[in-house]
């Protein structure tokens, strides 16, 4: 699986000034293994470290949580959407600047979850703006991915890596041709 992310990612501008990538590994606890400024560090030391840093991401079995994931996100997102910290602000009442990327979320998942997840994906569809798709394996659950992606035409077989960039450049296009940060959860092993 990981092989195909390359792929898409290997579509995708990343540098400090356009695209960036952040990857969180999830199962039963959700955890950043590598966030946006890591993904610039990777990328400043030498442009082929990155699909290797992707390669090494390691399986995590066992049950999986997606809204416990999807909620860690949301916050993740959030957090970068907001400057990290209230320090930057001028007043605390003043409205909170958002991010002037896009945020486009990639779920690596078959969709079988031990939660309810349809608020977590509500909370980053609706409040921050968060384009989502999904990359599946053949066995995947429709109708468990379908209120993370919103609609079919975002679950992805993980062999229409071309399909899923189409897709990120329509996501970039619609939205004013703005940059695109991205993240990319993992849950099932790579072949």
């Amino acid at each position: 699986m990981k092989k195909y992310v390359n792929i898409v990612l290997n579509n995708v501008d990343i540098s400090p000034g356009r695209s960036r990538v952040a990857a969180i590994l999830f199962a039963t606890e959700p955890k950043v293994s590598f966030g946006f400024d890591k993904s610039n560090e990777i990328l400043q030391l030498n442009h082929t470290n990155f699909p290797a840093s992707i390669r090494k991401l390691p399986y995590l079995g066992g049950p999986t949580f997606l809204s416990r994931a999807l909620t860690f996100a949301a916050g993740f997102l959030y957090h970068e959407q907001n400057m990290r910290d209230g320090k930057h602000r001028k007043h605390k009442l003043m409205p909170t600047p958002k991010h002037d990327r896009l945020q486009v979320m990639i779920v690596v998942s078959d969709g079988y979850s031990e939660d309810n997840f349809t608020n977590a994906a509500a909370l980053l569809h609706e409040k921050l703006h968060v384009k989502i798709a999904a990359m599946v394996c053949r066995s995947y659950n429709k109708e468990k991915l379908l209120p993370i992606t919103r609609f079919e035409g975002a679950i992805f077989v993980r062999e229409d890596t071309e399909a899923l960039s189409i897709w990120l450049w329509r996501q970039q296009a619609s939205d004013d041709g703005n940059f695109v940060d991205g993240v990319f959860f993992f849950k099932f092993p790579v072949e």
